[in-house]
């Protein structure tokens, strides 16, 4: 149990890091605004490993991956790693407006 909460809180820590250097200048100014980085950044880490894995590892990208597997330089596996690609970017985005409408609420 000691190890587990160990890991959570050093990937809490790196990953709430990680979102404060992406996140600059617009850094949370109240300590709820910090506890909720805190809390979150485990769970957010793994919601995109999931959206990650749902991306490369559904019918549509394996049938993709079948469909050229004989071919060195495909169009429709380069579009479908842009569709990809695109879609984790606006993913992101999304979570930056969503942190931002958030902020007022965790400012009382």
């Amino acid at each position: 149990m000691i190890r587990i909460l160990t890991v959570y809180l050093g990937l809490s820590i790196l990953l709430g890091l990680v979102f404060v250097v992406f996140s600059w200048p617009d850094l949370p100014s109240t300590p709820a605004q910090w506890m909720a980085v805190f809390l979150l950044a485990l769970p957010v880490q793994l919601a995109g490993e999931l959206v990650g894995n749902c991306l490369w590892n559904n019918r549509l990208a394996r049938s993709v991956d079948q469909a050229t597997a004989h071919q060195s330089l495909s169009l429709l596996r380069i579009g479908y790693g842009v569709f990809a690609i695109l879609s984790c970017i606006g993913l992101a985005f999304t979570a930056i407006y969503g942190w931002r409408l958030l902020q007022p609420l965790l400012a009382g």
